[in-house]
């Protein structure tokens, strides 16, 4: 465990101080479950990631995947469908 938590703080100091410095981010913070504060972290280390860029990942592909799921509820029917389900 010591050695990924050495690997993961190199991984932090190298990409923090270049997204803190950057205008096209900003800071999140928050307090979660140590359990799920876990898996994050076993999330980060598995992909070579700091914790921002997990986060970053995370939250981008949640959103990704959101985005679809709306997009197939609304899905607008066709005239076929409308004439199949009117002639019953």
């Amino acid at each position: 465990m010591k050695q990924w938590r050495e690997k993961l703080r190199s991984l932090v100091l190298a990409t923090v101080p270049a997204k803190k410095e950057d205008p096209g981010y900003a800071a999140l913070r928050g307090h979660i479950p140590k359990s799920l504060y876990k898996r994050f972290k076993m999330f980060c280390l598995e992909r070579g990631v700091d914790n921002s860029q997990g986060l970053e990942d995370l939250i981008h592909e949640y959103f990704e995947l959101k985005d679809q799921q709306e997009q197939e509820v609304y899905i607008p029917k066709t005239a076929e469908s409308n004439t199949f389900n009117s002639s019953g």
